[in-house]
């Protein structure tokens, strides 16, 4: 610890990169859930660093962030496929801090809800699907999913009739989209 704050920012965002961009290289489609987190940490430490100082020799600012996102997206869902909802959160959450348009904000803002959702965190699933709203309006598939999220925070708010609602309209939505996995999962 003592050591590594000695070491400047450039030289520390360097090495964060190239472990990331060694570990994806090394590893096949698909790595490990360990590999993913290795390769999202290292990513985010690199594209902070990034953030702060934009003009970092040897490190492309653009590609850290693109592959912290990618990774961060990617550690989310794992966390969340394997019955981690708290590790989602966060890692949904980093990539928020790192979004650069409206559809990495959308990407990360819905496995954000999904995983308070599965909290029952009725308040913060509520306040990311409200940030959610406005930026899925040209992406059918993610908005019928945010409302299949919307209805199963609201079945578990007690809120049953609207919930039932919102879910057979997602369910249709997703049916019409020909997503039949996620039109399964509104129909359960």
């Amino acid at each position: 610890e003592v050591a590594y704050a000695t070491v400047t920012k450039t030289v520390r965002a360097q090495s964060h990169a190239e472990v990331a961009r060694y570990l994806e290289a090394k590893h096949s489609v698909p790595v490990r859930n360990s590999i993913a987190v290795a390769i999202a940490r290292h990513y985010r430490a690199a594209a902070d660093l990034v953030k702060d100082l934009p003009t970092l020799e040897g490190v492309d600012a653009d590609e850290v962030t693109i592959g912290a996102l990618r990774w961060l997206d990617e550690a989310g869902w794992r966390a969340l496929s394997a019955g981690e909802p708290r590790e989602a959160e966060r890692w949904f959450g980093g990539g928020l801090d790192l979004a650069v348009d409206a559809a990495s904000m959308a990407r990360c803002l819905f496995g954000r809800a999904k995983a308070r959702c599965e909290l029952r965190d009725l308040a913060g699933t509520r306040a990311d699907l409200e940030r959610l709203d406005p930026l899925v309006h040209g992406d059918p598939v993610m908005a019928a999913k945010a409302l299949m999220v919307r209805g199963d925070i609201n079945q578990k708010a007690g809120e049953l009739d609207r919930a039932a609602e919102q879910l057979r309209e997602a369910a249709d939505q997703l049916d019409q989209l020909n997503e039949p996995a996620d039109h399964a999962l509104a129909l359960r």
